[in-house]
This record gives C-alpha cells, structure tokens and sequence, in this order.
C-alpha cells in the first residue's frame, strides 16, 4: 500500500540520519578519549622516570587512535552500505506486482534488498483475508438492503432477486457464521495456548478469568457505542426519511440493561435498543457455554469433547427444523409471509446459531495441535486435497446459491415445505463445514515454498 511504502521510505532515511549521528559521536568520543589518555598518562607520568612514562602516554595514545579507527571504520562501512541499499531502485521494487502478491499469499519473497519479514508460526493469517471479505459482504448486502427502502421503482429490485448473482447480496446472512465460526476458533485456540504454558492448569479461578476477560473486553466499548446511539443520533442528519429522535426506540430508555447483561436476544427483541448487538449477545451466550468442550480439551480428554460437541450440533438441527415445522411459512426465512416469527425464534436464538461456533471450536483445536508439532514435509496428496477443495466449494455453494430457484421465478416459490426446513436446518452448518475446511487447508500449506501450494 501507499502507506507501506512511506513507511519504508522515512524508515531508510531515519536509519540514515542516526548512522550520521552515531559517526559524529563517535568522534567526539575518539577526541574525549584521547585527552583522558593523555591526562592520565601525563599524571601518571609524574611518578614514573621520563623514559617509561613517554613509552606508556604512546602506548595509551596508539590504543585509543586503534579504536577510534575501528568504530570510524565500521560507521563508515555501515554508511556505504546503507547508501547502496537506499537508492531508488530499492523503493520501486518494493512496488513489485510479483512480490507483494508472494506476500499475500504468505510466500516468503526476501531479496537481497527486502525488508526483514517476522514469521510467527502460531499466527493463523488467513483469517484477516476471511474477516475482511465478511466484513465487505456484511456491508454490501446492508446497503443493497437499505437502498431496496427508497428504490425509486420497487419492480427493479424484484428483478435484480431474480438474477443467479444476486443470490450472494440476499444470502449476505453466511458472512454472520463466518465470524461465529472465527470466534470459536479463536476462543479455543487462545485458550489452548494459554494452557500450553509451563505449569498452566485449569482452576477455578482460570474460568472466572475467562468470563470476567470476555465481558470487560467487550461492554466498556459497547456501552459507549449504544450511548452515542441512543442520545446523539438524532443530529446526525435530516430530511423526510431520518428519524427525527435518532436511531434508538425511546432512547433506549426501556431495554438498555438487556444489553448490558447480553440478554437483548430474548426480551423483546423485535423492540431491542441498538437491534445489531444481538451477534454480541449471541457471541457472550456461546461463551458462557464454551468451556464444557474447553475444559475437556485441555484435560486430553478428546472423545468426551467431540462428544460434547456433536450433542450440541443435534440439539441445533433439532430446535431449527422442530421451529420451523411448527409455523407454516416461517421456513421461508426473511423473505416469507413469517419473517418476524423467523427473525425471533430462528436468526436471534443461540440454540439455533451455535453451529458454526461448535465447528470453529473444533476447528481451533486441530489448528492448535497442528501448529503446535512440526512438519517438515507438508503433505503432498494433491488428489486427496483438491477433493476437500471441491466438497468444500461445493459445501459453501450449495448454501449460498440454495435457493436460487426459488428466487428466480420470485415471488412463486419452486422449492417444496420439506427442501425449505431442510434448507434452513442444515444450511449454516454446512457453510461452516466448507470454510473450515478452507482456512485449515490453508494453514496445513503453510510451509510449502510453492506459489500453486500455498494458493490451494
């Protein structure tokens, strides 16, 4: 970026003007430590005969004058150097096509000229790539959202639902999993490494700081948010379309505190103050709960933990589809007669989120064991790996694109009760099954120097 290579550039030349300094410093020490020799030679000189205080003021004088040269030599070698590597063809390369895109891909590209790059083998760098493209997702389908409230013709906005790559702006739902997938990663990733430390073991007070950690990571911050929401939003703008009082119900006078204990995604939900922190409640929610497949985990305790897991999967496959089998139309999501009923018993409950979290506490786990040993030679089976490859798009596709048919001859719907509920049930478990896949594959590759390794 333009920013990266500014910083390269003040960093060449701050490096340059301390090498200056540090060679005038030094001579200004060569001279401090000629007069001290030659003061303590010349008093010294006081009690010796005239012939052994000359030979020893030399002697002195010649050793400092020795390292003097030495430290100009060595400035002065530095400086050479430096001046060789700062010219502009060094700069310009670091704009390099080529070699950034070997950086993307986590492909080591160091040259001659390169800027040092720190490696750190328990990083997982593909989640920020994943973290940016839901974000971006997140934000495109909330404005195509917003934008379909004040269409200037709303039959235009029927067709653009009917088109086959419409489907990734009205299933923008999945990029929500994503980060409940990368949150239960992470939650057991961390917590596995803090248990990898020497005589690290679960305690009582190892659980009460795991709470007490999440919550203060998170309310101070969300309180202020929801306070600027709730009182200042009103005169962020005008016109026949802004809500004169701001954004929040009855300035949030009602509900707050069911934020503040991250309960909002059960007490009136569909009237809740700031409506987006239902992700945190859900988040805090599948926090709470984590440790029973946690604590197993860092007690070796492997088959009790996947266990654990799968009941909790069940129960999720089992509360989805025994919901939606109980209200007719609610099966057709956000876009059916039943979308309140949708939003507040199926997209706001955790019971029926916590799949992808499940999956991504699983996953952290392989992670964590996989970074953890060494592999010298990355598996080669590139028939093995292009078949997970392919189930995992196709896993990620079928979700996405599901009911497309549906949408295409909108607003009849093509598909039957029964493909809906399953659709529904098992549709953010298997997106969750795809991208996990994607991101161990991707850190599995890690140590291969091959540019078509690492990008599959």
């Amino acid at each position: 970026s333009i920013y990266d290579l500014i910083q390269i550039h003040r960093h060449k030349m701050r490096m340059d003007y301390e090498s200056r300094n540090l060679l005038i410093q030094i001579d200004d020490d060569t001279i401090t430590v000629n007069t001290s020799v030659q003061s303590l030679a010349a008093e010294h000189a006081d009690n010796q005969d005239p012939n052994q205080a000359t030979t020893t003021a030399a002697s002195a004088s010649a050793s400092a004058a020795s390292a003097a040269a030495a430290a100009a030599a060595t400035t002065t070698w530095s400086l050479s150097a430096l001046a060789s590597n700062s010219n502009g063809s060094t700069f310009w390369r670091e704009m390099s096509i080529y070699r950034n895109t070997m950086r993307i891909f986590g492909t080591s590209c160091n040259g001659k000229n390169s800027l040092p790059v720190h490696v750190d083998k328990y990083n997982i760098e593909s989640l920020h790539a994943i973290r940016f493209l839901s974000m971006s997702w997140i934000i495109l389908g909330h404005t195509f959202g917003f934008a379909f409230l004040f269409s200037d013709n709303a039959l235009f906005t029927v067709e653009w639902l009917k088109s086959f790559s419409f489907s990734i702006i009205y299933n923008g739902f999945f990029a929500v999993d994503s980060f409940f997938l990368l949150s239960g990663l992470l939650t057991c990733y961390v917590f596995m490494r803090e248990l990898d430390k020497p005589n690290a073991k679960i305690t009582c007070f190892t659980l009460i700081k795991y709470y007490v950690h999440r919550y203060w990571r998170l309310t101070p911050v969300y309180m202020l948010v929801l306070m600027f929401s709730a009182t200042l939003t009103e005169y962020l703008g005008a016109g026949p379309f802004f809500p004169k009082d701001g954004f929040e119900v009855d300035k949030c006078s009602d509900t707050w505190w069911t934020n503040l204990l991250y309960i909002n995604n059960f007490i009136n939900p569909n009237r809740t103050c700031f409506p987006i922190g239902w992700y945190l409640a859900n988040d805090f929610q599948f926090h709470l709960v984590a440790p029973l497949i946690l604590v197993p985990f860092g007690v070796g305790r492997f088959f009790l933990a996947i266990l654990v897991c799968i009941l909790f999967l069940i129960g999720n496959i089992l509360s989805i589809s025994l919901t939606l089998n109980s209200r007719p139309g609610s099966e057709q999501g956000m876009f059916g007669p039943e979308s309140l009923f949708f939003s507040k018993w199926i997209y706001f409950k955790p019971w029926t989120r916590i799949a992808p979290y499940i999956i991504g506490l699983m996953l952290g786990y392989l992670l964590f064991i996989h970074k953890k040993q060494t592999y010298n030679n990355p598996s080669r089976n590139y028939i093995l790996k292009s078949i997970g490859w392919l189930v995992s798009l196709s896993f990620t596709s079928l979700a996405v694109y599901g009911l497309y048919p549906d949408f295409k001859n909108f607003p009849a719907m093509e598909l039957s009760r029964t493909s809906h509920i399953l659709y529904q049930t098992f549709s953010r478990l298997i997106w969750s099954l795809g991208l996990a896949y994607i991101i161990y594959a991707c850190e599995a590759s890690r140590k291969s120097k091959h540019f078509l390794f690492q990008l599959f």
